[in-house]
């Protein structure tokens, strides 16, 4: 006796199961390979002003996913030593971005000046820490020049004293400058006092264009 065979072909309910199995398998795979795709950047868990050693942002790694709109702009962990300059405020809870930092070969301001300012003149420019000043001093034949540009204010203060006989009161801007800035700002000081100037970052004039631009002119007609 002859025992029948079961068909063996594929019907379209097993070959819409297989379909439907491999599209189920992609997905999650895909899922799984973007939840596996993460960049560990660094936060800043302490807030610091511009200027700052990045060691003081408290830095600390953090997993984001690969494909955030700024991954290739975050500072990836590791890549920090720590004496880098920060180039703007950064408050805690902040990522680092590359253009945080100062580049190696930017200016680092590495010692503070600071400089009696006429009260009324630290009020009226609103100063701040981490503001951006220019000071301009005069030399002994009356010519303005810049002294230093686009340095950071590190702190303001004022002093009361009292001798006993009347009370007076001084204010002081203390700026963050270079070596080299600090031996300008000395030797404008013993000519005459530099005035303060609240910095737009705009490029600095020469000064002593327009000054013999004018004198050429009255040479010419006497």
């Amino acid at each position: 006796m002859r025992q029948s065979k079961t068909p063996s072909k594929l019907t379209l309910a097993h070959a819409l199961m297989v379909v439907a199995g491999l599209v189920t398998f992609v997905l999650v795979s895909a899922v799984l390979r973007d939840r596996s795709e993460t960049a560990t950047v660094l936060v800043a868990t302490v807030s610091a002003p511009a200027g700052s050693e990045a060691s003081a942002l408290g830095l600390t790694p953090l997993e984001v996913p690969a494909s955030h709109a700024l991954s290739e702009q975050f500072v990836a962990s590791g890549t920090v030593s720590g004496t880098e300059r920060i180039a703007r405020d950064v408050v805690s809870g902040q990522p680092l971005l590359k253009n945080d930092l100062l580049a190696p070969e930017q200016r680092v301001a590495t010692r503070t000046f600071a400089i009696a300012v006429d009260d009324l003149v630290l009020r009226g420019l609103g100063l701040r820490v981490a503001d951006r000043v220019d000071l301009i001093g005069q030399d002994d034949e009356g010519n303005v020049y810049y002294v230093v540009t686009d340095v950071a204010v590190a702190s303001r203060s004022q002093i009361a004293t009292d001798s006993g006989f009347a009370a007076s009161s001084g204010s002081f801007l203390t700026v963050e400058v270079t070596d080299a800035e600090a031996l300008a700002i000395s030797a404008a000081l013993r000519s005459s006092p530099v005035d303060v100037v609240r910095s737009t970052g705009a490029q600095a004039i020469d000064l002593a264009a327009p000054q013999d631009t004018a004198m050429a002119d009255l040479e010419a007609g006497e």
